[in-house]
């Protein structure tokens, strides 16, 4: 990431170091601010987005340090098609560096400002091991409303791994070895800022434990499911212990020890 010299950059790094992540490898701008999303939360729960790109629209190849990464690490890009206009010639050269690595790479995409979609993110897929998606960016970007030829279509182009998060009716996973829906948790929605985000975190819990990728899944739909009863991107966040409690009330996470 590139933040800005700025309150806001300030407060990223400060919540991080709270969070005890490494910040060592962000960078700073001196000529643009932070990039800064507004949320505007409708009464269905859904949202709008006014977005600034700041600093990310600076970011190269020149910012990016790989030489703390060893193999075997996760490395998660995260809003893919959203990180402004250096994201050609920064994702492509950075994902090869690290596959060559043998670092364990997961992309999940978002809404493309430009409207480039497949064109942008298809480069990406043969060094993906784990893609997340949703139900709409999926169609936008594969031209599939069908989860399941979504996420074949992406499978064909390179990704190992695909994860459709569906919302309120689960998600989808496709691999060559496993493949099925996963059962949705049923909770009151009051702000579903952050549950994307929140679930791609869940999963790679459960891959960094081993977990099969449907027990993945599983955990992945109640971290997310326990974000969106919460206003706010981070405020739903729980604990593992938390996460569990709350799983103990749906039959069908019993099959699994946590």
């Amino acid at each position: 990431a590139r933040f800005g010299n700025d309150r806001a950059g300030s407060i990223l790094i400060r919540e991080l170091k709270e969070a005890d992540i490494d910040t060592s490898l962000v960078t700073i701008s001196d000529t643009n601010p932070t990039a800064v999303c507004i949320v505007c939360v409708h009464e269905d729960s859904e949202r709008s987005f006014l977005y600034s790109f700041g600093g990310n629209n600076e970011l190269s190849p020149d910012h990016v340090d790989t030489s703390k990464i060893s193999i075997g690490d996760f490395f998660h890009l995260g809003a893919a098609m959203a990180i402004g206009e250096s994201r050609g010639e920064l994702i492509i050269p950075l994902l090869k560096s690290l596959k060559e690595k043998q670092v364990f790479i997961s992309v999940d995409t978002s809404f493309d400002p430009y409207g480039d979609w497949w064109p942008s993110l298809s480069p990406c897929l043969p060094y993906t091991d784990v893609l997340f998606s949703n139900e709409i960016e999926s169609t936008y970007l594969t031209g599939f409303e069908d989860p399941i030829l979504a996420a074949k279509k992406f499978h064909e182009a390179g990704a190992k791994v695909i994860v459709i998060k569906l919302g309120h009716e689960g998600s989808f996973i496709y691999s060559k070895n496993w493949e099925g829906f996963i059962n949705p948790f049923k909770v009151n929605t009051m702000d579903t800022t952050g549950a994307g985000d929140s679930f791609c975190g869940g999963f790679l819990f459960g891959l960094e434990k081993n977990w099969s990728l449907e027990q993945c899944g599983v955990f992945a739909n109640a971290v997310g499911a326990i974000c969106v009863e919460t206003l706010g991107a981070t405020t739903g966040i729980k604990s593992f212990e938390e996460t569990k409690i709350f799983m103990k009330k749906y039959d069908f996470t019993n099959k699994w020890i946590w």
